[in-house]
């Protein structure tokens, strides 16, 4: 983004321009928090999976 350029060619700390970042999206992390929840069980659905499979073909390994 435009904004996050001129910040940094400014020599604005990275902190500072992650403040100014939160306030000016402040639904970014509500949405990575949302993404993070869909995603938690992703592994155990695959390990049940491929556990199914095992079960149902014992040549699968």
């Amino acid at each position: 983004m435009e904004f996050i350029d001129t910040m940094q060619e400014n020599r604005v700390a990275q902190s500072s321009i992650v403040v100014s970042w939160c306030s000016y999206a402040p639904n970014a992390d509500k949405k990575a928090a949302n993404v993070r929840a869909e995603n938690a069980d992703d592994i155990d659905k695959l390990l049940a999976f491929f556990k199914e499979c095992k079960k149902n073909n014992n040549q699968f390994s």
